[in-house]
């Protein structure tokens, strides 16, 4: 049975500790979330610790894995291991290729992200999404985890 997506909102309640935590674009496939570990407001930037997990219940391939992961102020470069990275304005796109015979179920990372942006002190992250590009398996099946 395929559920239907719903997105995620985002909620701010200043009294809570710092930390985005949202399902993936991607309906079951994913969950992330973004919390800040520290910031250098001499030079901008600010370290955030990236959590996310792909499901252990899945039948498909994933030939790539994309986080899109935004801030309230400008970003002038992002670094995270293991993954290419652009910045578009506000705006971090990260990319990691995977083996197109590759399940990567039960994939999951628990790394820092590093951003430069305006100020250090102030960069919050204000949003995160993580999908995976879907490829029919060997056994004929499609790319949409049947």
């Amino acid at each position: 049975m395929k559920k239907n997506y719903v997105k995620p909102m985002i909620l701010a309640n200043d009294e809570l500790a710092e930390g985005i935590y949202l399902a993936s674009g991607d309906g079951d496939c994913w969950t992330i979330s973004v919390s800040k570990d520290q910031a250098d407001a001499g030079n901008g930037a600010s370290t955030f610790r990236i959590q996310a997990n792909h499901s252990t219940n899945l039948q498909h391939i994933s030939s790539k894995t994309t986080m899109v992961i935004s801030f309230n102020q400008t970003i002038s470069s992002a670094v995270f291991e293991g993954f290419s990275s652009s910045v578009s304005g506000n705006t971090v796109v990260l990319e990691r290729q995977l083996l197109a015979d590759s399940y990567m179920s039960g994939d999951n990372f628990n790394s820092m992200l590093r951003v430069v942006g305006e100020d250090g002190n102030t960069l919050q992250c204000t949003g995160a999404t993580i999908s995976c590009t879907k490829e029919v398996n060997v056994q004929g099946n499609g790319g949409d985890g049947n």
